[in-house]
């Protein structure tokens, strides 16, 4: 197995996914108030909703680029610059509403995921363009 930048940029977006799912994990526990909390965090009238808003929708999205990445097809031509591009929405969330560790891992995820993107096409052989002795 080679190990690409693919696979890069879907263990950084993993680790990120996997924290995220269990803080929201540790904020609705114990269940019986989860629903609570849940209309609380979403209120109409609550001063952060925007913040909760935003933040359910970024860890959907690393959810879903995290389980991506993992693909083969993630480093295919219609979809690498699709990643690439939510990467750099994270990125743009974590600047507009996150702090310094979200800003430096969607940083690092975003600079794997360009990377990825922009990698040479390694299905052609180097030595192809040779001429024959």
């Amino acid at each position: 197995m080679n190990i690409t930048p693919r696979h890069f940029a879907a263990a950084q977006y993993t680790v990120m996914a996997v924290f995220m799912v269990a803080s929201w994990y540790t904020m609705l526990t114990p269940w019986e108030r989860a629903l609570g909390q849940l209309e609380f965090m979403f209120a109409p009238g609550y001063e952060n909703r925007e913040f909760f808003v935003w933040l359910a929708i970024a860890n959907l999205l690393t959810v879903v680029v995290a389980l991506t990445f993992w693909f083969k097809r993630a480093a295919s031509y219609p979809l690498a610059p699709l990643l690439a591009c939510a990467a750099v929405g994270l990125l743009a969330w974590a600047f507009w509403w996150s702090d310094a560790t979200f800003i430096f891992s969607y940083l690092l995820g975003c600079i794997l995921s360009i990377w990825q993107w922009w990698q040479p096409n390694k299905s052609f052989k180097r030595d192809a363009l040779k001429r024959a002795p």
